[in-house]
Protein backbone atom coordinates (compact mmCIF):
# COMPACT_ATOMS: atom_id res chain seq x y z
CA UNK A 1 0.00 0.00 0.00
CA UNK A 2 1.39 3.27 -0.55
CA UNK A 3 1.95 6.41 2.12
CA UNK A 4 -0.23 8.86 0.11
CA UNK A 5 -3.37 6.37 0.00
CA UNK A 6 -2.77 5.61 4.15
CA UNK A 7 -1.87 9.13 4.98
CA UNK A 8 -4.14 11.40 2.65
CA UNK A 9 -1.51 13.73 2.22
CA UNK A 10 -3.33 14.99 -0.86
CA UNK A 11 -6.33 15.68 1.40
CA UNK A 12 -4.25 17.49 3.94
CA UNK A 13 -2.73 19.33 0.90
CA UNK A 14 -6.03 20.11 -0.43
CA UNK A 15 -7.42 21.72 2.79
CA UNK A 16 -4.79 23.90 3.47
CA UNK A 17 -4.41 24.84 -0.10
CA UNK A 18 -8.22 26.39 0.34
CA UNK A 19 -7.20 27.82 3.93
CA UNK A 20 -4.65 29.66 1.97
CA UNK A 21 -6.87 30.70 -0.63
CA UNK A 22 -4.79 29.00 -3.59
CA UNK A 23 -6.28 27.75 -6.89
CA UNK A 24 -4.99 24.42 -7.72
CA UNK A 25 -3.57 26.13 -11.29
CA UNK A 26 -1.65 28.57 -8.95
CA UNK A 27 0.32 25.44 -7.21
CA UNK A 28 0.40 23.87 -10.13
CA UNK A 29 1.83 26.70 -11.70
CA UNK A 30 4.56 27.31 -8.90
CA UNK A 31 5.78 23.55 -9.15
CA UNK A 32 6.38 24.05 -13.01
CA UNK A 33 3.80 20.65 -13.63
CA UNK A 34 0.77 19.68 -15.60
CA UNK A 35 -2.57 21.22 -13.92
CA UNK A 36 -3.99 17.16 -13.89
CA UNK A 37 -0.86 16.22 -12.01
CA UNK A 38 -0.99 18.79 -9.24
CA UNK A 39 -4.79 17.24 -9.42
CA UNK A 40 -3.92 13.87 -8.68
CA UNK A 41 -1.78 14.69 -5.69
CA UNK A 42 -4.65 16.10 -4.52
CA UNK A 43 -6.88 13.08 -5.09
CA UNK A 44 -4.53 10.73 -3.31
CA UNK A 45 -3.83 8.96 -6.84
CA UNK A 46 -0.38 10.11 -7.36
CA UNK A 47 2.14 9.72 -4.87
CA UNK A 48 4.22 12.94 -4.65
CA UNK A 49 8.27 13.08 -3.96
CA UNK A 50 10.18 14.22 -0.98
CA UNK A 51 11.27 17.60 -3.12
CA UNK A 52 7.49 18.33 -4.18
CA UNK A 53 6.44 18.17 -0.72
CA UNK A 54 8.76 20.53 0.21
CA UNK A 55 7.98 22.73 -2.16
CA UNK A 56 4.41 22.72 -1.63
CA UNK A 57 4.92 23.06 2.04
CA UNK A 58 7.48 25.98 1.63
CA UNK A 59 4.50 27.39 -0.10
CA UNK A 60 1.86 27.08 2.51
CA UNK A 61 3.75 27.74 4.57
CA UNK A 62 3.79 24.66 6.74
CA UNK A 63 5.70 22.11 7.96
CA UNK A 64 6.02 18.12 6.51
CA UNK A 65 4.80 17.21 9.63
CA UNK A 66 1.50 19.33 9.35
CA UNK A 67 1.36 18.32 5.76
CA UNK A 68 1.28 14.28 6.75
CA UNK A 69 -1.03 14.56 9.82
CA UNK A 70 1.98 15.17 12.60
CA UNK A 71 1.24 17.69 15.01
CA UNK A 72 2.40 21.23 13.92
CA UNK A 73 5.99 22.05 14.92
CA UNK A 74 9.29 22.77 13.13
CA UNK A 75 10.36 20.91 10.82
CA UNK A 76 14.01 22.34 11.85
CA UNK A 77 13.38 19.83 15.21
CA UNK A 78 12.80 16.76 13.02
CA UNK A 79 15.33 14.47 11.31
CA UNK A 80 14.81 12.58 8.02
CA UNK A 81 15.07 9.25 9.89
CA UNK A 82 12.50 10.38 12.36
CA UNK A 83 10.07 11.19 9.58
CA UNK A 84 10.44 7.82 7.74
CA UNK A 85 9.84 5.96 10.92
CA UNK A 86 6.59 7.70 11.74
CA UNK A 87 5.98 6.75 8.39
CA UNK A 88 6.92 3.55 8.72
CA UNK A 89 4.48 3.36 11.76
CA UNK A 90 1.19 4.76 10.45
CA UNK A 91 1.29 1.84 7.64
CA UNK A 92 1.91 -0.99 10.46
CA UNK A 93 -0.97 0.74 12.06
CA UNK A 94 -3.12 0.14 8.71
CA UNK A 95 -2.05 -3.29 7.87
Amino acid sequence: MKVNKVLKIGSSIKRLRKVKGYKQKDIANFLHIPLSTYSNYESNIRELSYETLLKIASLLDVSIDELIGRQPYSLENVSDQELIYELSRRLKEVE
